[in-house]
């Protein structure tokens, strides 16, 4: 049985939109700011770019203990804050 011409016609563009659908999935995995290790005195996060989700993040997860968040430590990628008492 012969493939039908249409699928034919799709075979150059199989590889473009593989690889399309790769990037918009490795893209959407690291655009958002990760909580590694924290409890009440601390948080860990990883993130990509901007630091600013990073911080909503440290804000919210030091919130939960009616704490506030403080950046102490600053790497590419990754950020530690502590949760100092308001």
């Amino acid at each position: 049985m012969r493939p039908h011409r249409g699928v034919r016609r799709l075979a150059p563009y199989r590889s473009a939109v593989a690889a399309a659908v790769a990037a918009l999935a490795v893209a959407c995995q690291t655009a958002h700011p990760l909580l590694k290790a924290g409890d009440a005195t601390y948080a860990e996060i990883d993130y990509v770019g901007d630091i600013g989700p990073a911080t909503a993040l440290a804000r919210a997860h030091c919130a939960r203990y009616e704490r506030v968040a403080r950046l102490i430590d600053q790497e590419p990628e990754f950020a530690r804050y502590q949760c100092v008492k308001r």
